[in-house]
């Protein structure tokens, strides 16, 4: 990710924080003087734990930037992992920028949920008609035949969008970036949003058996007392 933008992102982010020369077995070294840093630091806190989240801007920025200029020859394909069960395609075009999310996720619930959403996210699309074409689905687009991948991988499928030059320019592309670089985070947020919903409303659901139960006892019967087929109660006289 060196070479395609990583370490312009974050030095873009982070300025005279870099270090000129990174500490042994790191790539990049950041060195905060906290003399130097007037006022209130949550600015600069803020800044710092967004790390993972510059870096991986900075490889979007780097093709899209590319895509926006004028005469400019399309890039050569590239692909990273953004996690063990995350990989994601970035292939260039001279009119847009394809990039292709490798999804999946350990447990079931997890897949069953995401499969959905997912499914769910690309039906929306069709009424937002400026938004990038999206497609989701268990087998590979044609676009990564480049990178070998031409049959399932056994995950919970391929994700789409294309991105095209009417999405990133006049200062949207900051916008579009930062949607990209944490949609893996998004799509576990609203997973883990479902699944509260879910057992919130299995305990409603509970709770309200349990309260008709409750209701379909019968008080026990006092020692002379009768009860009729209604359920009331009433005292035999002597």
């Amino acid at each position: 990710m060196k070479d395609h933008g990583a370490i312009s992102g974050i030095a873009k982010a982070y300025g005279s924080y870099v270090a000129s020369e990174p500490d042994q077995g790191y790539d990049v070294t950041l060195v905060i003087d906290m003399n130097a840093i007037t006022g209130k630091p949550e600015a600069v806190i803020q800044n710092l734990q967004l790390f993972k989240a510059n870096l991986i801007g900075g490889v979007f920025d780097h093709f899209f930037s590319n895509l926006l200029k004028t005469g400019s020859r399309p890039l050569d394909p590239f692909r990273f992992d953004l996690r063990g069960d995350t990989s994601v395609f970035i292939l260039p075009g001279t009119d847009r920028v394809t990039v292709v999310y490798s999804l999946d996720f350990k447990e079931r619930v997890d897949r069953a949920v995401a499969r959905v959403f997912l499914q769910e996210f690309v039906d929306a699309r069709r009424t937002l008609g400026a938004a990038p074409p999206c497609a989701f689905g268990p087998n590979p687009p044609p676009e990564l035949k480049v990178f070998g991948v031409t049959e399932p991988a056994g995950n919970l499928g391929f994700l789409t969008f294309s991105v095209l030059k009417s999405h990133i320019d006049r200062d949207k592309k900051d916008k579009v970036i930062a949607v990209l670089q944490v949609f893996r985070n998004y799509l576990q947020y609203h997973i883990k949003c479902s699944k509260s919903y879910f057992h919130s409303r299995m305990r409603l659901r509970v709770a309200a058996l349990i309260s008709v139960l409750n209701r379909a006892k019968m008080d026990p019967l006092v020692e002379g007392t009768k009860r009729t087929i209604t359920g009331r109660t009433f005292t035999r006289a002597a």
